[in-house]
């Protein structure tokens, strides 16, 4: 895995290096509660817009085309407000039939994804942000690596990450950065 470390614009590959995602919506939502006792993580509101939808233009911006979304408990909400809406990419939806937690979800997921055989970006479904997607792509083209990781400085110890001086993922730690969801795969990353 790398961490994006250098200031790149993009390296001249183009919008459309990556244009496969999943987001991974199929939590009950624990650490948003109460927001998340009517609705999945993925559709709580912010600016008066859904997670998803923010998520979902964000993609779009950087050249992602298709997305799978995988929804747990409450898929419905879901499906139902990307039929109701003009979306900026096309979307499939995979329902967890029983929680399969991170991975499980990720799995089923990726098993969908219309190109198997190129990169893919993977969210959680509870995360907005914005920075710049083509130079993460351009990072993971350029290192060749089996999963970027974007990482930030956490305000609270959890779930961190120690880098070594190349920005080389060196383990799981309890201080140093944290994972702020947002990771580009290799094909190669999901064994099918």
């Amino acid at each position: 895995m790398s961490l994006l470390t250098d200031n790149v614009d993009g390296g001249g590959i183009g919008l459309s290096a990556v244009r496969q995602a999943v987001i991974l919506a199929g939590s009950v939502g624990s650490r948003m509660q109460p927001l998340t006792l009517t609705r999945p993580k993925a559709m709580v509101e912010v600016h008066g817009t859904p997670i998803l939808r923010h998520q979902l233009d964000w993609l779009a911006e950087s050249g992602v085309a298709r997305v799978v979304i995988s929804a747990g408990p409450q898929a419905q909400a879901i499906s139902d407000y990307l039929l109701a809406c003009r979306l900026p990419v096309r979307t499939d939806v995979v329902v967890e039939t029983r929680p399969l937690g991170r991975g499980g979800g990720l799995k089923l997921a990726a098993a969908t994804l219309h190109r198997p055989d190129e990169p893919w970006l993977a969210l959680y479904g509870d995360i907005w942000t914005r920075f710049p997607l083509t130079a993460m792509f351009a990072h993971h083209h350029r290192h060749a690596r089996l999963a970027t990781v974007a990482l930030t400085r956490p305000w609270l110890p959890r779930g961190s990450v120690d880098c070594d001086e190349l920005g080389r993922v060196t383990a799981l730690a309890s201080q140093g950065l944290c994972r702020c969801g947002s990771t580009v795969a290799s094909s190669s990353s999901i064994p099918r």
